[in-house]
């Protein structure tokens, strides 16, 4: 979200920022204006991650996995760093082509991951996990900037991104239903190897 301000020397553009943390093996959510620093900031302690339930029924429902809430924070944070990985790449990309900000064609999307951000689109849990994630934004690293559209494109992204994660416990160990810790490590090790 962008807020315009009149500054003393003309207009100053903002943005509300939600960052995501962990301090003490307890979620924390700070959110803040964002200028050419943080200039308003304030922090919550978040419980457990939202949107348990939905969740675990998605990850049933793709990959006959069942995940518990530990899981859901470990998925959560591992799509929103490969997520960041993306839009860093895409600013990159932006870069090399004159632009500051970033269009759709600049971040790195394999057809795999296109082809499950179609299918995200036509199950019944997405538009449950589209909500989730308006509810909590979660901006892009400081130095990145998104196009409108492209930036509507993330819920896709995060969804397609979150059926390939869930399906790969099944090519990691083919008789999995509840992984394991070991599980999610390979299954991570395999995707920070293609991604």
């Amino acid at each position: 979200m962008h807020i315009d301000l009149l500054g003393g020397t003309g207009p100053v553009r903002l943005r509300l920022r939600v960052l995501f943390g962990v301090t003490d093996d307890v979620p924390t959510l700070s959110v803040g204006l964002v200028g050419p620093a943080w200039i308003l900031e304030r922090r919550y302690r978040v419980t457990h991650p939202s949107g348990i339930p939905v969740f675990e029924r998605f990850f049933r429902s793709v990959a006959s996995i069942k995940i518990d809430k530990n899981d859901v924070r470990r998925f959560r944070q591992f799509v929103d760093e490969q997520i960041d990985d993306i839009a860093i790449a895409g600013r990159n990309s932006a870069k090399w082509n004159g632009r500051d900000v970033i269009v759709a064609q600049d971040l790195p999307m394999t057809k795999g991951i296109q082809e499950r951000m179609r299918e995200f689109d036509k199950l019944e849990e997405a538009e449950e996990i589209r909500e989730l994630l308006r509810q909590v934004v979660r901006q892009p690293p400081a130095d990145v900037t998104f196009a409108e559209d492209t930036e509507q494109l993330l819920p896709e992204l995060f969804g397609g991104l979150s059926i390939a994660l869930a399906r790969s416990f099944r090519v990691v160990d083919t008789t999995v239903s509840n992984p394991s810790t070991e599980h999610w490590n390979r299954v991570f090790t395999l995707f920070r190897l293609v991604l």
